[in-house]
């Protein structure tokens, strides 16, 4: 069920409202336009945070971070907010009254965050997923779906060696160097802080799409995103256990080969992916069934679940959990009733 409101009657009730209230109705954030057309979603490359020692699969596959996948997506073309809602955005529409407070006022490091006018530029945090999706509905907007995010974040590609790692301006700049390379992105890795800043300052944590520049994608706050989570997404059937080469101990190897042999799907389907392709026969260590044709914009958005989807990195990332930052990463996922300190979100719409 469709429930935006159209942006002319908020904004005129927000008027109304802020005469009433005292509170200057602030400028909605500028939407970027990202171009539409085919793009791959997923990643079949594992991520080892900084402090963690490369697992390849000429060495021992089987203590690698599992992967899943990729899935071609044809989308049409969207706008997403160039910054993250903040703190002075989000309380106008409590004032206004569609919105309820954040959950807590304030946030790691700092005591009186919201509601505290010098914070007004910073991202607002402590909302649930359901939180922000009626502030993106009272704006006319909406969550962004994790696929329009991922877009956003890695650039328009086709292929994965063309995706951004992370959202930074160069392929080169990694990340994980943080500690080493002192980036203008708000993680602890890389600027030692364990608190929010303000939206939109980052020299490095930003992407350009056309000649507009989307902000905080890769640090600051984590943010929601439309859909229910799911781990295999990009998986269009489930084998049998029996298939599972990664359920195997380390030593058995008769389960190693149990978990080809017993596996006839992936002997006769083309489109059953095995991570390792190109190290283990017959097309490396079986995962699932992969979609074989291009999925609509809304094909891999689940639709059913308990938790939601949390998309890019926060202030808290550190050595321990890069991978959290990648623009690929779907590590993050909570309860409907979780609102968190470094959480917050963007919204986002479809194009005129």
């Amino acid at each position: 069920m469709n429930r935006l409101v159209p942006w002319l009657s908020v904004l005129a009730a927000g008027a109304v409202a802020s005469c009433v209230s005292g509170v200057e109705p602030p400028q909605p954030t500028p939407l970027v336009t990202v171009a539409g057309g085919a793009f791959l979603f997923g990643s079949e490359q594992p991520c080892f945070n900084a402090d963690e020692a490369i697992v390849t699969c000429q060495g021992n596959a089987y203590g690698m971070p599992q992967v899943f996948p990729t899935a071609l997506v044809e989308l049409p073309t969207f706008q997403i907010e160039a910054h993250e809602v903040t703190n002075f955005q989000y309380r106008h529409c409590v004032e206004v009254g569609p919105c309820a407070e954040p959950m807590a006022t304030n946030t790691i490091g700092i005591d009186d965050y919201y509601g505290n006018p010098a914070y007004d530029r910073y991202p607002v945090v402590n909302v649930t997923f359901d939180m922000a999706a009626t502030y993106c509905e009272f704006l006319g907007r909406r969550l962004p779906t994790e696929i329009e995010w991922e877009r956003a974040a890695a650039g328009a590609a086709t292929r994965e060696g063309d995706k951004r790692r992370w959202a930074v301006p160069t392929f080169d700049m990694d990340i994980n160097q943080c500690a080493s390379r002192l980036f203008n992105i708000n993680l602890k890795i890389c600027n030692g802080r364990s608190s929010p800043v303000e939206v939109g300052i980052s020299t490095d944590d930003r992407v350009l799409e056309g000649n507009q520049v989307i902000h905080d994608l890769s640090g600051n706050v984590s943010e929601w995103v439309d859909g229910y989570y799911r781990l295999d997404p990009t998986c269009k059937q489930k084998l049998p256990a029996a298939c599972d080469c990664f359920a195997c101990n380390v030593g058995d190897n008769q389960c190693k080969e149990d978990c080809y042999t017993q596996c006839p799907e992936c002997a006769n389907d083309p489109d059953c992916f095995g991570q390792c392709r190109d190290q283990f026969p017959p097309r490396g260590l079986p995962r699932c069934i992969a979609f074989a044709q291009t999925l609509g914009a809304r094909d891999l958005v689940t639709a059913q679940g308990t938790e939601r989807m949390v998309r890019g990195g926060n202030f808290q990332v550190d050595s321990r959990n890069t991978c959290r930052a990648r623009t690929t990463d779907r590590f993050f996922h909570q309860a409907l009733t979780v609102a968190l300190p470094a959480y917050g979100f963007r919204c986002a719409a479809d194009a005129p």
